[in-house]
């Protein structure tokens, strides 16, 4: 066999099927190389996951313990009186506290000496104050801050009613019929 071609170059004795199984079984490799990384990515988050939903079944799991007392029970710790300024005053640091603007739209109305919100007997010296809140405010997810902030006050407030309504731009329009709660009211309204 001729080492040389016609015109003098060296004649090679390889053959093409060699060189398509050598790419071949490059081609493979790196497909396995790539299938396994992605596995192990795959398998680190599933581990991941299981984690995170342990975790939050825990969180949801181990609530702190809450005593629920009754209304009767806590007579005696309710205020003797009230004030429209004093249930404006905490209303309104709840509102700044949350976040919310001072220009939007924050209407409270009071009526006093309404009825029982609940269906049972209560005693005859507690008597009710009923708060209708209206405002309107820019970060819908606020509404939630302004209730958990009300519930975190030291006076005690029940909301018998939240609505809200959503705008497409974000902001939101929420209103809350609020009842606190005396014992022996006394009732000083300031204009």
């Amino acid at each position: 066999m001729r080492k040389q071609n016609l015109f003098g170059k060296k004649i090679r004795n390889v053959n093409i099927f060699i060189l398509i199984l050598i790419i071949l079984v490059f081609e493979l490799a790196g497909y396995f190389l790539i299938v396994n990384l992605q596995q192990a990515k795959m398998n680190a988050l599933k581990d991941e996951q299981i984690d995170l939903t342990l975790e939050i079944n825990q969180a949801l799991s181990s609530n702190d313990p809450t005593d629920y007392l009754q209304i009767s029970e806590m007579i005696n710790q309710l205020p003797t009186d009230v004030t429209e300024f004093a249930i404006t005053g905490e209303l309104q640091f709840v509102k700044f506290y949350t976040g919310i603007s001072d220009d939007l739209l924050f209407d409270i109305d009071y009526s006093f000496d309404v009825s029982s919100p609940f269906d049972h007997p209560l005693a005859s010296t507690l008597h009710f104050v009923s708060i209708s809140l209206t405002m309107e405010i820019d970060d819908s997810s606020l509404a939630l801050d302004y209730y958990e902030n009300l519930m975190a006050q030291e006076r005690l407030y029940y909301v018998s009613s939240f609505e809200t309504v959503l705008y497409t731009d974000g902001s939101a329009r929420v209103e809350m019929m609020i009842y606190t709660f005396y014992n022996d009211i006394e009732i000083y309204r300031s204009k």
